[in-house]
């Protein structure tokens, strides 16, 4: 009889657990799609409620505007989190209560370094006046995610108004680079130029032609041995200004002229034709020209990065030689070099030069395949790579001795698959789930497998997808870098100046298709007057103003029945396929050599030595 009534009990019990668990997944669905009031009517019919439950209904009623029964979910919950602390915080500035927000983001920040709790915290301040609270947030957030482009808008802003101009100026003009059709950013870039007055810029240009008139241009030794070259595109604009550490030539179709070392020359392409600088003289020259010598070449204004958030002009030194062509009413400048030393460039440029030898080796062999699948591809063109798409290139200013041992070291070593050079997809950080699919699947790539060893198959449900984005599993290798979780958080002011319209005029998003491990595909965002379909893992970073990725979680939360706050919740650095650098660097932590980090993130290969 006791059999039997246990087994009842059980049976009871386990078809509970059952439809709960049929329920959750269906309620998680209705979140996903923002139909907030059906999963309130589905949370009824729950038999059990857990924290999870607790918090997910919570969550829930907050979105859904009504951030009073909000608070009644949250305090029920037994075994509280940074989840459950930064909702409170969400709930209690909702509710106007701005001190206990404050307590409730700083508590989540004691115990996770989340950039929603330090953002909304610089935004109390800032809107309280407190301009010098309000800068330490923004700096903090920046620390935690410095692709939070706004972070240094409102920074720039406090120092405005803290009377720091000139720092205002750094980040106000960072800002203009990121949203350069934002008018109310603009001015307050032209307000603050104005303060500073021209004097602050005549003395700023002297000291940067005094700073560039004494740089010294090193004078490396080159490899020796016979090595592919590379033709990498530096710029192109208008004006090409350079010195050369050694005398050099300039080959043209019809004449060679001798440079002098160590003075600046300006190429400048004007109505009739291309002309050369050297102080007041001017000499007209043919294109296409190339530029020799035994020194490198200091080359001023590269931009890198243009509109993302490490957007940087820089002056830059390049080994090997230049070459100049014309390119439609532009002058293109090409870098051409041997491949080793183009990866000097490359690898310090792509991971940290302080990371573990192994993994530095491993960046360079996977940077050395991809110059060696593609390079197949592009003889019959100017250039066969850019500076920054694919792998930055930042020249002789980056190389480090480590990252050069790194490339010495793994000389001529490729990743192959049935004997060719695999395509080497590498990326920040994979979030902690690998996938295959992102520039059409590969055999040699992971599919939706967890970045651990021995490898796990994953799941993503939408209760599974609800966890992952939120949480931080910590056998991931990936799970040790910054890039591993990040969030975005939009307000009513934030929205319009990185979208420029308002958010009450944000009817719908529709996620159309999502690939392996939550990467989405295709977005449609509905506005009153405007639908916009977006397809691509890029073109969806792009304008969710440039994520870290397209894997993420979106919450909308309501106010008055209108769209009031976004939030976005993501994974990893990147598109997710290959290797992973933070978790690389993780695997070399632990004693993993190069070989055994790249069988970890590409399957059934070969590292051979072509030459």
């Amino acid at each position: 009889m006791r059999i039997i009534i246990f087994l009842l009990l059980f049976f009871v019990n386990f078809s509970s657990f059952c439809i709960d668990s049929l329920f959750l997944e269906k309620i998680y669905s209705h979140k996903a799609n923002f139909a907030y009031s059906r999963a309130e009517k589905e949370l009824l019919l729950l038999q059990n409620k857990n924290d999870e439950v607790l918090l997910l209904e919570g969550t829930i009623f907050y979105l859904k505007g009504e951030s009073r029964k909000a608070l009644t979910s949250f305090k029920k919950i037994k075994n509280k989190d940074w989840r459950m602390y930064l909702y409170l915080g969400l709930v209690y500035e909702d509710l106007g209560k701005k001190d206990k927000a404050l307590s409730f983001y700083l508590k989540t920040l004691s115990l996770r370094r989340i950039s929603i709790a330090s953002y909304r915290i610089a935004k109390i301040f800032f809107y309280n006046q407190n301009y010098k609270k309000a800068k330490e947030y923004f700096k903090k957030t920046i620390d935690i995610d410095s692709s939070i482009r706004l972070a240094y808008y409102y920074l720039g802003k406090c120092l405005l108004y803290l009377g720091d101009y000139k720092n205002a100026y750094y980040f106000l003009s960072k800002a203009v680079n990121f949203y350069p059709h934002c008018k109310k950013i603009i001015q307050d870039l032209k307000y603050v130029k104005n303060l500073l007055g021209e004097k602050f810029f005549v003395q700023r240009r002297k000291e940067e032609e005094e700073r560039r008139k004494k740089k010294k241009i090193p004078f490396p030794e080159k490899i020796k041995g016979y090595f592919p070259w590379v033709r990498i595109k530096i710029l192109e604009k208008k004006e090409i200004v350079f010195k050369c550490g050694d005398k050099f030539s300039i080959i043209t179709p019809s004449r060679i002229i001798e440079g002098k070392k160590n003075r600046f020359y300006r190429l400048r392409l004007e109505k009739t034709g291309c002309f050369l600088y050297e102080e007041k003289l001017q000499k007209k020259v043919e294109l296409p020209l190339k530029i020799k010598s035994k020194a490198p070449f200091y080359i001023l204004d590269v931009v890198y990065g243009k509109r993302k958030f490490w957007h940087k002009s820089t002056d830059t030194i390049f080994r090997g030689e230049l070459m100049v062509f014309l390119s439609g009413n532009q002058l293109l400048l090409v870098n051409q070099l041997s491949l080793e030393e183009y990866l000097y460039g490359v690898v310090p440029a792509e991971i940290p030069s302080f990371a573990p030898p192994e993994a530095l080796k491993a960046q360079a062999v996977v940077a050395r395949t991809i110059v060696l699948r593609k390079l197949e591809k592009t003889k019959d063109k100017l250039f066969d790579f850019d500076k920054d798409i694919f792998q930055v290139y930042r020249g002789l200013n980056a190389e480090t001795s480590s990252c050069r041992k790194a490339v010495d070291k793994t000389r001529g070593e490729v990743i192959l698959y049935e004997g060719k050079p695999v395509e080497a997809f590498y990326h920040s950080n994979c979030g902690g789930c690998l996938r295959s699919d992102v520039f059409g699947r590969r055999d040699y790539l992971y599919s939706e497998y967890e970045d651990v060893l021995p490898k796990k198959k994953l799941s993503f449900s939408y209760r599974d997808k609800e966890i992952w984005f939120k949480t931080f599993p910590e056998d991931a290798f990936s799970s040790a870098g910054k890039n591993f979780r990040w969030q975005r958080i939009y307000d009513e002011e934030d929205f319009k100046l990185a979208f420029g319209k308002s958010i009450k005029e944000l009817e719908k998003i529709n996620i159309l298709s999502e690939g392996e491990c939550g990467y989405k595909e295709k977005i449609k965002i509905e506005f009153k007057n405007k639908k916009d379909t977006v397809e691509g893992e890029l073109n969806i970073r792009n304008y969710f103003d440039h994520l870290k990725s397209s894997a993420f979680l979106i919450e909308l939360k309501y106010k008055n029945n209108h769209p009031h706050l976004l939030i976005l919740w993501g994974a990893g650095f990147g598109h997710g396929a290959g290797l992973s650098q933070e978790g690389a660097i993780r695997m070399a932590e632990l004693g993993y050599s190069y070989k055994e980090i790249l069988n970890h993130y590409y399957k059934n290969i070969k590292i051979e030595k072509l030459y």
